[in-house]
């Protein structure tokens, strides 16, 4: 384990002069570090400790070397903040980052020259052929960085590229600096800066370069652009806190014709990115002659859409871009590549987006035909696989898959040396094909070695998709519906499109089932019927589609359960089945098939596929449990479905969901916000967006229910965001609501938050909200007619039990899995219930009003799951007399049932802070509180 020490001096200080930028400082760092796999594990004063794992950096020298470059950048271009700055680079055998970190720092005293970086002994023999170091005691310091030119391979540019003077790429800057930008890339980032810096020094052009660093955000950058714009003042990063004003100074006193919207303070809200732009379009749309040069734009790590936005005025006046990235596919964008060869001289090809002429030297054909006859079969084998699976494959994944193919990690790591100096290479973290090379590809294999690789491939796919390691996606699926085994077609296509189905992508199973290959089995029918029954149970609203399917599923299973090599999907089939049954809420048919598919997954006990079938079986025996009320047994029932699916991605996200909303309902908030949280990666991942965007609404639903409402509608935006540029319809309404109702909660009379919730379609959950906001500000005889409509309206719905996210209302996926076990039982009918009883009691329907407040709290309908008990007590009683009679109950005595039920739940939040803020923030828990406190309650 590769173990990193920087000793940053007056790091420490800096966070008490200035924390803002301390806290820039090290979020830059650690993402350059991550870039290369490693993580910050502790700190102490000026000193940071990172360590990387063994896989992914140990044989990679090559992302050791960047590593190393991209830190040593980062801390130059702070140094004048920073006193100096140390690195001292170790390595652990075993894998202990706390102990290699205690050895380092134990050396780090006899270290003496700062602004240096320093190695052990095993760091220098591993990295000895691509660095020049100086013996220093124990320690080599570093003295520079050597390319390995062991090699003599033809290289790639040579083949396909011919020289050009600086003169002449510098009138290509200048025929391109007044109508379009001019994007110039290059695999040497250094070299291709100096050499664009040297054209426009050669036309005359005065440039404005601004040079992109390691770590720096999009606000970062656009402060560095403002500094370089010619006359105007440049900011202090000390004086962060007069940083708005003086920008708003900057606007009015360094621009022509601002206009008076760029001014208004109030219009920009204090966002400086906002700012920044509009200082930068109002350059570009001036008369300046000056060419915008911004220089090595890819270590931003932002992509080609971001620059656009920065950059608004690009028509008028084109930015240069240097990078080492691909080019934007904008047809507004002119193209220049500036390739360097291993000698350092240059050579370059130009042309409109991909249209790249031949410029002389060898045709492509002659080019393939030559670097065919000098690359070895390991080099082609290790080019063709990186280039289709770096993109979707971990480094430790292609490692394992190289081993497969007898290439071990010391051969790789040399023959992706030897690739990126020929220049088939863009880039090797991660690795990128130079786009003029991938027309070499298929010519560099015979059609029988392909074969063989795609084969391999496919088969190494399923068997890592089996294991958890990767996931069963449609760009996966591409790949492996080019092998030739029909086996493995069939086993990852079953599984992907119940992958698909469990994320409830329709889009998805459209598209795979439109494409599906000829190839696979006949077991391929009843895998589709399963997939699609399973898919139609999660849409948003049940219907009968899938009957056909499922009396196909009944016939396969009869039929194959003698047969015990249908087994593998027999289970499936099952489960799909009990899936069926329990969204007709019968509950007999559902276990007995969720029973049956359990033994089938012990029975194939050593088998993966049994495990997983288990783990889904206990998963949908989880929701019967829910469907039954009973919470606790369907929480067991979920860490049995954890335990058994740890490999299967669809089960255990969803298990781990469900958990979380067990851990709601029961009231533990700070257990369920934490889980959430660390839903979210293997969410992203995944694709599962139904879900991302679920996870991200019910994270609000705990901040609004520990009454932190700007928290609330932080995490709405994110949702809104990403559900609109996912074209998701429903998610967006049910957010936009949750929007007015957390301003309602604060300011129940703000007009702005009401019309939200009356504009379009006429909605329950949006007439329950504004109810609600009425009552509070004492509008009852208008609240009456929008909640007695509310009922009436959600009293139809039939809450079946849902396999997936429902988005009917907020309640639906949440609150309505224990509580709507039949028409009309719903949790958002119950609420508004609620509210409408405290209306009819305050306009004089005191009878009609009691009578709905016992159903709730104390008949038939008195659920005692019901997170919300405690208030509808709390309204019960505020219309209560104090004193009890035959035929009333009394204020005092249900208002102490209220405050009960309000204590049990704040007992389950583990944080005492969220436990206050649960009883002092949350409106509805603060009154009842406080009226707990007037009657001596608590």
């Amino acid at each position: 384990m590769y173990i990193v020490l920087i000793e940053a001096g007056g790091l420490s200080q800096m966070a008490r002069i200035h924390a803002a930028w301390q806290q820039r400082f090290l979020q830059g760092l650690e993402e350059v570090l991550s870039r290369h796999r490693f993580k910050r594990t502790r700190a102490e004063g000026d000193i940071l400790f990172f360590s990387g794992s063994n896989q992914d950096l140990e044989n990679s020298t090559p992302l050791m070397l960047d590593a190393i470059r991209g830190t040593l950048a980062y801390l130059r271009s702070h140094g004048d903040t920073l006193l100096d700055y140390l690195i001292l680079l170790g390595y652990d055998r075993h894998g202990d980052s706390v102990a290699g970190s205690r050895a380092l720092a134990g050396i780090l005293p006899g270290v003496r020259e700062t602004n240096a970086l320093y190695m052990t002994g095993p760091v220098f023999q591993m990295l000895e052929p691509m660095v020049e170091a100086v013996p220093v005691g124990s320690l080599f310091r570093l003295a520079t960085l050597r390319s390995d030119t062991r090699s003599s391979l033809p290289t790639f540019r040579e083949a396909l590229a011919r020289p050009a003077s600086v003169g002449e790429l510098g009138q290509l800057v200048s025929d391109g600096s007044g109508r379009k930008p001019l994007w110039i890339w290059g695999p040497d980032r250094s070299v291709t800066t100096a050499t664009v810096q040297s054209a426009l020094e050669h036309e005359g052009i005065p440039p404005i370069t601004v040079q992109c660093m390691p770590g720096m955000s999009r606000v970062d950058f656009e402060r560095a652009l403002i500094s370089e714009l010619p006359d105007l003042p440049a900011f202090s990063p000390l004086e962060e806190e007069a940083e708005f004003e003086h920008t708003l100074t900057v606007l009015r006193t360094s621009l022509r014709n601002p206009g008076a919207m760029y001014l208004s303070a109030g219009w920009m809200e204090t966002d400086l990115s906002m700012v920044s732009a509009h200082v930068i379009q109002r350059f570009l749309q001036s008369e300046s002659q000056r060419l915008l040069f911004i220089a090595d734009y890819d270590l931003l790590g932002l992509p080609q859409s971001e620059i656009l936005a920065v950059l608004p005025g690009t028509v008028t006046v084109g930015p240069l871009v240097v990078s080492g990235n691909t080019p934007p596919t904008d047809e507004n964008w002119k193209v220049a590549h500036v390739p360097a060869d291993h000698t350092g001289a240059l050579n370059f090809w130009c042309g409109i987006g991909d249209n790249v002429p031949e410029q002389g030297g060898r045709t492509v054909d002659e080019a393939a035909a030559a670097l065919t006859r000098a690359l070895t079969l390991k080099h082609r084998r290790v080019l063709y696989l990186a280039t289709r699976g770096t993109e979707l494959l971990d480094s430790t994944l292609l490692d394992r898959l190289y081993s497969i193919l007898d290439i071990t990690p010391v051969e790789r790591s040399r023959i992706l040396s030897d690739l990126d100096r020929i220049g088939l290479v863009a880039g090797l973290d991660p690795l990128r094909l130079q786009p003029a090379a991938e027309d070499l590809l298929e010519s560099l294999l015979s059609p029988e070695e392909r074969r063989y690789l795609l084969d391999e491939l496919g088969r190494f796919l399923l068997e890592e998709e089996r294991s958890g390691s990767i996931y069963p996606t449609e760009s996966l699926w591409a790949i492996v519906a080019e092998s030739s085994r029909s086996d493995v077609k069939d086993r990852f296509f079953h599984r992907m499109i119940h992958f698909l189905a469990a994320g409830g992508d329709r889009r998805g199973m459209e598209r795979v089932l439109a494409g599906m290959s000829t190839g696979l089995t006949d077991e391929t029918p009843p895998s589709v019927c399963s997939a699609r029954v399973r898919l139609s149970l999660r849409q948003p609203s049940l219907t009968d589609d899938c009957t056909r399917d499922v009396l196909i599923l009944s016939e396969a299973v009869r039929r194959e359960a003698g047969s015990r090599g249908a087994l593998e999907y027999a289970d499936d089939y099952l489960l799909s089945l009990a899936e069926y049954h329990l969204s007709r809420r019968d509950y007999s048919q559902a276990l007995d098939c969720c029973k049956k598919a359990i033994l089938l997954g012990q029975d194939l006990s050593g088998d993966e596929n049994g495990i997983e079938s288990r783990g889904a079986g206990q998963l949908l025996m989880a929701r019967i449990a829910l469907s039954q009320r009973r919470l606790r047994d369907a929480m067991q029932y979920l860490g049995f479905a954890r335990e058994d699916a740890a490999e299967d991605p669809a089960t255990l996200l969803t298990a781990r969901m469900l958990e979380a909303i067990g851990l709601f309902l029961h009231g533990n908030l700070t257990r369920a916000e934490s889980d959430l949280q660390q839903l979210l990666e293997p969410l992203l991942e995944t694709g599962f967006t139904e879900a991302l965007l679920f996870t991200w609404f019910l994270q609000a639903r705990i901040q609004f229910e520990l009454g932190r409402y700007d928290q609330a509608r932080t995490r709405l935006a994110l949702l809104l965001r990403y559900a609109r540029e996912s074209d998701k319809g429903e998610p967006t309404r049910v957010a936009l609501s949750w929007v007015a109702r957390s301003l309602l909660q604060t300011d129940p009379e703000n007009q702005a938050a009401r019309e939200m919730l009356t504009g379009g379609e006429v909605r329950p959950e949006s007439l329950l909200f504004l109810g609600e906001a009425m009552c509070r500000a004492g509008e009852f005889a208008n609240a009456l007619s929008v909640l007695t409509e509310a009922c009436t309206l959600e009293a139809r719905e039939e809450r079946r039990p849902r396999l997936g996210l429902c988005w009917e209302n907020g309640f639906a996926s949440v609150e309505d899995l224990i509580i709507a076990y039949r028409t009309g039982t719903s949790e958002l009918l119950r609420i508004a219930t609620a509210y409408r009883g405290w209306a009819l009691a305050e306009t004089g329907s005191m009878d009609e009003a009691v009578a709905l407040f016992f159903d709730l709290t104390r008949g038939n309908g008195g659920i005692g799951d019901d997170p919300y008990t405690g208030l509808y007590n709390y309204l019960y009683a505020s219309i209560l007399p104090r004193e009890r009679s035959p035929d009333r109950d009394d204020s005092r005595t249900v208002l102490g049932k209220a405050v009960k039920l309000i204590q049990e739940r704040t007992s389950r939040i583990d944080d005492h802070r969220d436990k206050r803020r649960y009883l002092t923030s949350n409106v509805w828990n603060e009154r009842i509180m406080a009226a707990a406190r007037s009657h001596n309650l608590a």
